[in-house]
C-alpha cells in the first residue's frame, strides 16, 4: 500500500492551511520559507525521492517543531522506507496524536503492524475507517493484520470489504491472495494475483508469488515468464532471480541456469543457496572443484545449512582428495546419530558401514523432506482379479546403470499376469536404451512436469497396485510421489542399496546375503527374499567384437593388472592404503582405475607416491561406450571390490567379461552386493571377511597362477549356467514376490517379509 496516495490531493491547500494555523506563532518569514520547503519536499516526495524530501522535512521542522503536515509526510517516508520505528516516534508527537486525518491512523497502523502490534495496528486501521468510511487501504491493511493474528474470516471480510469500494485497487486482491494460498486454495489465491497484476502491471510482489505457484506445480515455462517479468522491473531482484534459475534447472536447461544462479550470488553475495545451486550445476557438468569452491562458499555464509556439510564431503571423496576426511567424516556420523540434518542418506553409504547410522540419516531426511501425507487418502484395494498393474517409477529411462540391469524385467514380463506401466521423471534424453525402453511398457508416462502429488494421483488413476521405485535416494529422485501412497503396495527395488526408513515403503526386494535375517531387524521395509541374487541382470548386449591390447588401453605389456572401475567416491582412504600394501607385495602389478573426473588421477596419483608406489602404476580408463568397455575389461586379471559401499553394476560387468572379483563384506547392504553376485555364481571363495584376508589374498592370487586360472575357468562356466545371468528366472522370481505382496493385501493382511 503506497503511503503517497492522499500526498498530491493536498498539495495545493498547503499554503492557505499554513497561513490559517493561527496556533502557531512564527513570522510571515518563516511561513513562506515553510510552504516553499514544503511544495520543494513534496515534488520530491511524489518522484520517490525520499532522501531529499526527509532533508527538506527536517528542515521545515527545525523551523516549526510542532507542525503537522510535514510531521505527517515525514512520517509516510519513514513507512515507504520501512523504518518504523521512526514512523512512530513522529507519529507519536503530541501534533499527530491530537490528528483525526485518517491517513495518520492508517500509517501509523502500518508501522505498529510491521512491528508486532497487531491488536493496536487493528485499532488505527478501525479509526481510520471510522473518520473515512470508504477507506480501502486501510481495509486492506487491516486484513494484513488480522490475517497475521490467525483471525481468518474477519481478515477475508476486510479484503472483500477493499475490493467493493475499489475494485481496481491491486493491494486487497493481492493480500487477499496470500490468505488463499496459506489457507491452501492455489487456484483461488493465483486468481487473485493475476487480477492484481491486471490492475498493476508491475506488480512486483504479485507477479512474484503467482511464480511460485506456478513452480510449485511444475508449470516451469509459466513460472519462468511472471520471474522474468518481475526481473525486467527490478534486475536486482535476486529471489527471482534464483526461482528463474530452478525453473531453468526443470526444464534441463543448466546453463541457462546457471546465469541466472550466478547473477542471484553477484547481486546478493550472501544468498547461500544461489551458491549452493551453482556448486549442483558444476557438479554436474563434472566439474568437482568448482561445485566444492560453491558449496563451501555456501556453508561459509550459512554454517547450519541443512545437509551440506555431507554433501561437501561427497564431494571430496569424489575427487579422492582426502585431507582431514577422516576427522570430516567422524564428525559427520557424530551429528547424524543424533539426528542433525547434516547430510543426505545416500553419501553416508560411502562413509560407513553401520546400518544404525544409514538408517538415522535416511530417517531424519524422510522425515524432514517426506513425510507421510494422508491427502489423498487410501487408495483402493489391489486387484485380485486379471492383471496386476505394476508401476515402475525412475528418472534413468536412458543409457544408465540401472536400465544396463534391469531392461530384461521389463522385456520378459509375463503378459499372462501383469501390466506394467513406466513413469519416467528424469530427463528428456536420447539414446539406444530411451528408444527402446517405451516400447517394453504396456504404458509409457513422461510426468516431469507434474508434481509428486500429481503422479500419486495419476498412478491411482490408472490402477496401479504395486509402485516400485527404482530409485531411492539417489540423483533425480522424486521420492515425495511415495509419501502419497502412488499405490496400496510400495516397493523399492534395485536403485538403493539401503533402507529409505519410510513407513510407506511396504517391502524390500534383496536376498539373504545382502541383508541376512539376523539384522534385517535394522530396515524399516519388509524384506523380500529372493533366491540366489537379488540383483537382475540384462547382459543381452554382447560383448564388441573389438579385441583390445593392453597399448591401447595404456597399461604395461607385463605384469599383473588389478582393476577397479567404477566410481571414484566408492575409493576410501583405508580402501586405496590397502590397494597400495598390495602393490608394493605384487611386482611390476598396476592398478586400473576410471578417470571420472579431472582431479582424480592427479590426487590419486600424489597418494600413492605418499604410499611409496610410483604414481605411473595407476592406469587410469576414460569412459567409453558399454560394449567396448565389456570388451576391453578382460584385459585385467582381479577386480578388487571398494568398501563400504562395493561395486554393483560394475561388478557385474567385471564378472560378465570373464574378470574374477575379489571382495570384503560388512555389514551394510551396500557392503555385500558383490558377496551376493559371487554367491550366486558358486565364488564364494572370493568373498573375504576382513581387510587383512582381502589383502593377503589378493597377493596369493596375482602370484599363483594357476590357483587364479581355475578361477576365471570357473566363472567362465559358471556364468552361463548359474542363476546370475539368468535373466528369465529372476523376473519369475520378482513376479512371484508380487503375487504373494497382492494375496496378501487382499487378504487384508499386514506387508510381512516373503520368502520366494
Amino acid at each position: 500500500m503506497s503511503s503517497l496516495q492522499w500526498i498530491a490531493s493536498r498539495h495545493a491547500e498547503l499554503y492557505v492551511w499554513a497561513i490559517s494555523m493561527t496556533s502557531y506563532s512564527i513570522t510571515l518569514k518563516n511561513i513562506v520559507a515553510v510552504d516553499v520547503l514544503l511544495h520543494s519536499a513534496i515534488e520530491h516526495q511524489l518522484q520517490m525521492d525520499f532522501s531529499v524530501a526527509s532533508e527538506l522535512y527536517e528542515q521545515v521542522l527545525t523551523i516549526q517543531a510542532d507542525h503537522p503536515e510535514a510531521l505527517k509526510l515525514r512520517a509516510a517516508i519513514a513507512v515507504e522506507l520501512q523504518d518504523y520505528e521512526k514512523a512512530l516516534n513522529l507519529f507519536d508527537s503530541d501534533v499527530l496524536r491530537r490528528s483525526d486525518c485518517p491517513s495518520v491512523f492508517n500509517n501509523r497502523g502500518i508501522s505498529l503492524m510491521r512491528t508486532g502490534k497487531l491488536h493496536e495496528a487493528v485499532d488505527n486501521f478501525n479509526q481510520a475507517i471510522q473518520h473515512q468510511k470508504n477507506y480501502a487501504s486501510a481495509y486492506s491493511n487491516r486484513g494484513i493484520a488480522e490475517r497475521e493474528l490467525r483471525r481468518i474470516d474477519a481478515a477475508l471480510e476486510s479484503y472483500n470489504r477493499a475490493i467493493d469500494l475499489s475494485p481496481d485497487f491491486a493491494d486487497p486482491y493481492f493480500n487477499r491472495g496470500v490468505l488463499l494460498e496459506e489457507l491452501d486454495y492455489p487456484e483461488l489465491a493465483f486468481h487473485d494475483y493475476e487480477t492484481a497484476i491486471q490492475k498493476e502491471p508491475g506488480f512486483i510482489d504479485a507477479l512474484f508469488n503467482a511464480g511460485n505457484l506456478l513452480y510449485k506445480k511444475r508449470q516451469f515455462r509459466a513460472a519462468l515468464n511472471f520471474y522474468d517479468t518481475v526481473i525486467a522491473h527490478n534486475a536486482r531482484h535476486d529471489k527471482a532471480l534464483y526461482n528463474a534459475g530452478l525453473c531453468l534447472q526443470g526444464l534441463d536447461k543448466p546453463a541457462e541456469a546457471f546465469t541466472y544462479f550466478a547473477q542471484a550470488a553477484r547481486v546478493n553475495p550472501l544468498f547461500s543457496d544461489a551458491h549452493y545451486q551453482c556448486g549442483v550445476l558444476f557438479n554436474q557438468e563434472n566439474q568437482p572443484e568448482a561445485a566444492l569452491s560453491a558449496f563451501e562458499n555456501a556453508i561459509a555464509i550459512e554454517p547450519d545449512f541443512s545437509y551440506l556439510p555431507g554433501a561437501i564431503a561427497a564431494l571430496k571423496m569424489q575427487i579422492c582428495r582426502w585431507n582431514n576426511i577422516d576427522t570430516e567424516i567422524n564428525t559427520l556420523l557424530t551429528d547424524i546419530s543424533i539426528h542433525k540434518k547434516i547430510s543426505p542418506p545416500f553419501p553416508v553409504l560411502c562413509m560407513t558401514d553401520s546400518l544404525v547410522l544409514q538408517r538415522t540419516a535416511a530417517e531424519t531426511w524422510v522425515n524432514d523432506n517426506h513425510p507421510e501425507c494422508d491427502d489423498l487418502g487410501i487408495p483402493n484395494k489391489a486387484n485380485g482379479q486379471g492383471l496386476i498393474t505394476i508401476g515402475y517409477f525412475s528418472s534413468d529411462f536412458y543409457q544408465h546403470a540401472t536400465m544396463h540391469l534391469i531392461t530384461g524385467l521389463f522385456k520378459h514380463c509375463d503378459r499372462q499376469r501383469f501390466k506394467i506401466i513406466g513413469f519416467s521423471f528424469g530427463p528428456k534424453m536420447t539414446d539406444a536404451v530411451s528408444t527402446l525402453l517405451p516400447s517394453c511398457f504396456d504404458q509409457f508416462v513422461d510426468v516431469r512436469d507434474k508434481s509428486d502429488r500429481e503422479i500419486a494421483e495419476l498412478a491411482r488413476e490408472l490402477g496401479v497396485d504395486i509402485a516400485v521405485d527404482l530409485k531411492g535416494y539417489t540423483q533425480h529422485h522424486r521420492f515425495g510421489i511415495f509419501s502419497y501412497r502412488a499405490a496400496p503396495i510400495q516397493v523399492a527395488y534395485l536403485g538403493y542399496p539401503g533402507t529409505s526408513a519410510a513407513p510407506y515403503m511396504d517391502y524390500l526386494i534383496a536376498d539373504r546375503v545382502v541383508i541376512p535375517e539376523s539384522i534385517a531387524s535394522n530396515y524399516s521395509e519388509n524384506i523380500v527374499y529372493l533366491p540366489g541374487s537379488f540383483q537382475i541382470n540384462d547382459m543381452a548386449e554382447k560383448m564388441s567384437d573389438t579385441k583390445f591390447n593392453r597399448t591401447q588401453c595404456g597399461l604395461p605389456e607385463f605384469g599383473f593388472i588389478f582393476c577397479c572401475l567404477c566410481n571414484s567416491q566408492k575409493i576410501t582412504l583405508q580402501t586405496f592404503a590397502i590397494w597400495m600394501n598390495i602393490l608394493g607385495e605384487v611386482k611390476d602389478s598396476v592398478l586400473w582405475l576410471l578417470e571420472t573426473n579431472p582431479q582424480v588421477a592427479a590426487n590419486l596419483r600424489a597418494q600413492s607416491a605418499a604410499h611409496g608406489i610410483a604414481p605411473d602404476r595407476l592406469v587410469f580408463a576414460q569412459r567409453m561406450e558399454l560394449s567396448a568397455h565389456l570388451s576391453r575389461q578382460r584385459l585385467a586379471d582381479l577386480f578388487l571390490d571398494t568398501w563400504p559401499y562395493g561395486g554393483h553394476t560394475t561388478v557385474t560387468d567385471a564378472l560378465w567379461a570373464g574378470v574374477p572379483v575379489l571382495t570384503c563384506v560388512g555389514e551394510s547392504f551396500a557392503s555385500r552386493v558383490a558377496a551376493s553376485l559371487l554367491n550366486a555364481l558358486d565364488l564364494n571363495d572370493l568373498v573375504t571377511h576382513t581387510p587383512e584376508d582381502y589383502a593377503q589374498y589378493a597377493i596369493d592370487l596375482a602370484q599363483d597362477t594357476e590357483a587364479l586360472a581355475a578361477i576365471k575357468t570357473r566363472l567362465e562356466t559358471n556364468r552361463l549356467s548359474h542363476p546370475l545371468f539368468d535373466t528369465k528366472n529372476t523376473v519369475h522370481h520378482i513376479e512371484t514376490a508380487y503375487i504373494s505382496m497382492v494375496e496378501r493385501h487382499r487378504q487384508n493382511l499386514p506387508p510381512a517379509s516373503i520368502d520366494v
